[in-house]
């Protein structure tokens, strides 16, 4: 019989006696056998229950994709979820992963959708042409470590099928459409593979440059941890110098709205107008580009407050590369 050290306090309240013993458990018994016991003065002794789990623990169901699913590149899954005891301020954060491989998956096999965003139980996700045709299971979580982390997986996998592009025109919308993702997502790994070898150009106005504000494209991915101060040119009116960090120079000048969601777009054709001359058709030269346009967002501005956004890509062995990126809106 194993050797069990025990601890005996007894205590005497309203003719009742307690006696507690903590032993340790032989190997192979249950844990249980070796809770405190209760023991009453006629003789009769009970287990005491372990403490009841923590009722108010965050926790997360994945409604859709939840297994059986079936999509194509380029088409639009709405993720939704449910959640139950999550506090005010705990975010979400989506991805996916390969359900079709054992052992340690690779880095390209884990893919992050979107990160911290609220709890609104829905996102709408374009799956980009960088996805590998395969099966995946999605993961959404809380974010936060707020009263412990929820979090579930689709019950079984879905397929994501390659896409059927008839036309080059819908190719490169869908890969416009991935780089415009990857902005929103902050996702620069992402970008950097979407983008040229010879680097991405950034200009301010509605021309384009392909040395202008040039990131090559292996620091793309590092632009994040890059926190040095580069002059990106001036602003308007004033001609005040801008000196901005890539990330911030990117965020308040490039990506400034959610163009993923503009109404108006085109393939090789202008949107939109101002009094700055538009040179991108011949800037281009001979490059493919894709324009998304707001015509305006608040009514009191009368429309002034437009915004278009240009992607500018090479043609590379039957794929799109991002080479650059204009912007034109409403200036003094």
């Amino acid at each position: 019989m194993p050797l069990l050290i025990a601890i005996i306090a007894i205590v005497l309240v309203g003719g009742y006696v307690y006696t507690q013993s903590q032993p340790s458990a032989p190997a192979g018994q249950d844990p249980s056998a070796t809770l405190p016991t209760e023991t009453t003065k006629n003789g009769k002794a009970t287990t005491q229950k372990p403490p009841a789990q923590n009722p108010t623990k965050p926790s997360v169901a994945v409604v859709s994709p939840n297994g059986g699913e079936t999509y194509k590149i380029g088409n639009v899954i709405n993720m939704k979820w449910s959640t139950v005891n999550t506090p005010t301020g705990q975010n979400i954060s989506i991805g996916l992963q390969r359900a079709d491989k054992t052992g340690e998956l690779a880095a390209s096999d884990v893919i992050s959708i979107i990160k911290n965003i609220k709890n609104t139980g829905s996102y709408d996700w374009t799956i980009p042409t960088s996805v590998t045709p395969a099966k995946y299971i999605a993961e959404i979580y809380t974010t936060d470590w707020i009263d412990g982390r929820g979090s579930d997986t689709s019950d079984a996998a879905f397929t994501i099928s390659a896409a059927t592009f008839a036309t080059n025109e819908q190719r490169v919308l869908a890969t416009a459409r991935d780089v415009l993702s990857a902005f929103a997502a902050r996702d620069y790994q992402k970008l950097e593979g979407l983008t040229s070898a010879d680097g991405l150009g950034l200009s301010t106005g509605p021309h384009f440059g392909q040395a202008e504000n040039l990131i090559p494209k292996i620091d793309i991915a590092g632009i994040p941890k890059d926190t040095k101060i580069y002059l990106w040119g001036y602003t308007d009116g004033k001609g005040d110098p801008i000196n901005l960090t890539r990330a911030g120079f990117l965020t308040k000048y490039i990506y400034s709205a959610d163009y993923l969601k503009a109404p108006d777009v085109a393939v090789n054709k202008t949107l939109g107008g101002g009094n700055s001359l538009n040179t991108i058709d011949k800037d281009v030269n001979g490059r493919t580009y894709v324009a998304f346009h707001f015509s305006g967002f608040d009514p009191k501005y009368g429309g002034m407050d437009w915004t278009t956004i240009y992607l500018i890509f090479d043609s590379v062995n039957g794929e799109y590369k991002l080479r650059g990126i204009a912007k034109d809106n409403w200036t003094i």
